[in-house]
């Protein structure tokens, strides 16, 4: 663990980063929030680069969530937008009470984003279903691009630059079939408030070996996250 940092989230990702209060990683400049991940000058054992995260104070149940923003160009380097659980109302362990991931990408994959849903039960007993888009853009890192998805007691669908892309069907058992089954109705786990995550990331599961290096990481090319917004839209009654 980096001392006196945050380390990645518990769901077993295998990042390398540590999430730290510091302005080389985290910092509003020019009126946008900027993500920067930085590999340490010192390694250590666990995790050899700091990076910034921003997690939403507020819960929501349905509605419009969408993201300006530019992603980060390099090996290894996971930029997302996404949304856990409030309260895991329907457990704690992964993904027992869903997550939303309406934007992540692979920084040296920059024209190709994924978006995925999580659910059905505990690790290893889960599902996740999505899409991605890979054929419009030569790259999301060369400019802002708005990123989102339409969250209904029916459906979620995700979109980038106001094309739908991907929908996925939630009025249905979510229930994976395998283990415990810890819903009772259908559309959970996502019918309860989900919060807003932004945050960069570097290597993990997400990557094919090998693992990235810290030469690799002096050569990113593009290490921010940039953000110009993030706006949330109530759905009508």
């Amino acid at each position: 663990m980096c001392e006196g940092k945050t380390p990645s989230q518990p769901w077993g990702n295998h990042e390398l980063q540590c999430y730290a209060n510091d302005k080389n990683n985290v910092r509003v400049e020019k009126g946008n929030l900027v993500l920067t991940a930085t590999p340490l000058n010192t390694p250590q054992r666990e995790h050899n680069y700091t990076s910034g995260k921003l997690i939403g104070k507020k819960g929501f149940t349905y509605g419009k969530f969408e993201m300006r923003g530019r992603v980060p160009k390099g090996k290894h380097l996971w930029p997302a937008f996404w949304m856990l659980p409030k309260d895991f109302v329907y457990g704690s362990t992964f993904a027992a009470s869903g997550e939303i991931d309406i934007m992540e990408l692979r920084g040296d994959e920059p024209g190709k984003i994924e978006s995925t849903i999580h659910y059905g039960g505990t690790k290893p007993n889960f599902k996740s279903s999505g899409g991605y888009v890979g054929d419009f853009y030569r790259s999301f890192a060369d400019d802002f691009h708005t990123f989102g998805c339409i969250w209904s007691n029916t459906s979620i669908d995700f979109y980038v630059d106001d094309l739908v892309f991907h929908r996925e069907r939630i009025d249905r058992s979510m229930y994976s079939g395998s283990g415990p089954n810890p819903y009772t109705k259908n559309g959970q786990p996502f019918d309860k408030d989900f919060q807003i995550n932004l945050n960069l990331a570097v290597g993990g599961a997400f990557f094919e070996p090998p693992e990235i290096t810290e030469a690799d990481a002096r050569k990113w090319p593009q290490p921010s996250y940039v953000i110009d917004y993030v706006r949330v839209y109530k759905q009508k009654n």
